[in-house]
């Protein structure tokens, strides 16, 4: 709390102006004209009055200011959730905006009038059928020539065209064979996967697919190590291809790095990179 001087003395006041630099012309007055000095009215003091012939006291604390009160967030209180009014206020305002959150989301569907030029359905996610564009310019590159940059959420085609064979030979190994390597990443594709497809109603878009991959990249090495050993007549023909798909992968994510990183292309070198019409 901050204290305040009740009984400290007033500044002084500056002497008055007179003569000819006040009335800007003649001296009217060679004496000054006194001014009062007023004083601000101090509240009564605390405590008892004290007795007459008491010397003045030396100026002190009488009253403290209080400082400002905390800002209290008016939220309603209404959770909507039957039996909860006995709940603290800020239990009662966090129920409030996690129902309207809820309420929201479950409303943000294709069914209900939303859509968005780039958004996509589960099904869509298996083979990168629709990617997310973030970003996209129009400029002149490489000797003034017409420009296009896009920054795209994109699938690397050689990993997600081989997602739907290696999910489904992941479920062969496990849930036939009984191979448990492949458990994980058969069990969370599908957690990651088919609440989506359940409600397919939402809105949805291709980056909800994010947590599919690593499953998708686990089942990959796994599938790579096993073809890595086949060794027919003691020739490593496995390490070969192997060594022949990370290489297709690599070069291919060199190929479609400018429209994931946003890096401007000639027109026509642009167009080679969308294979498809659903990527446009």
């Amino acid at each position: 709390m901050a204290p305040v001087l009740l009984d400290a003395p007033p500044p002084p006041f500056p002497a008055p102006v007179t003569g000819a630099a006040a009335t800007g012309g003649a001296a009217m007055s060679p004496t000054p004209v006194p001014i009062p000095r007023p004083r601000a009215a101090c509240p009564a003091p605390i405590g008892p009055t004290p007795p007459s012939g008491t010397p003045p006291p030396s100026p002190v604390l009488v009253r403290p200011v209080p400082a400002p009160a905390a800002v209290v967030c008016d939220c309603p209180s209404d959770t909507g959730i039957p039996g909860t009014g006995w709940l603290p206020e800020a239990v009662q305002n966090w129920l409030h905006y996690q129902r309207g959150v809820l309420e929201f989301h479950g409303s943000l569907t294709t069914s209900g009038g939303h859509e968005h030029p780039w958004e996509s359905k589960p099904w869509e996610w298996l083979w990168s059928g629709r990617p997310m564009l973030y970003y996209s310019t129009e400029t002149t590159c490489m000797g003034e020539r017409d420009c296009k940059g896009w920054l795209m959420l994109f699938g690397t085609p050689p990993i997600w065209w081989l997602l739907i064979p290696v999910i489904v030979w992941a479920l062969y190994r496990w849930g036939i064979r009984g191979d448990g390597r492949f458990a994980l990443p058969a069990v969370g594709f599908l957690a990651s996967w088919v609440p989506w497809l359940i409600a397919y109603d939402r809105q949805m878009y291709f980056f909800y697919a994010t947590a599919l991959i690593p499953f998708v990249i686990i089942a990959i090495a796994l599938i790579a190590g096993d073809v890595a050993r086949w060794r027919p007549k003691g020739r490593p023909i496995g390490v070969g291809i192997v060594a022949a798909y990370l290489a297709v992968v690599a070069a291919a994510f060199v190929f479609w790095l400018p429209i994931m990183t946003g890096i401007p292309l000639p027109l026509e070198t642009f167009e080679m990179r969308l294979w498809l019409p659903s990527w446009k």
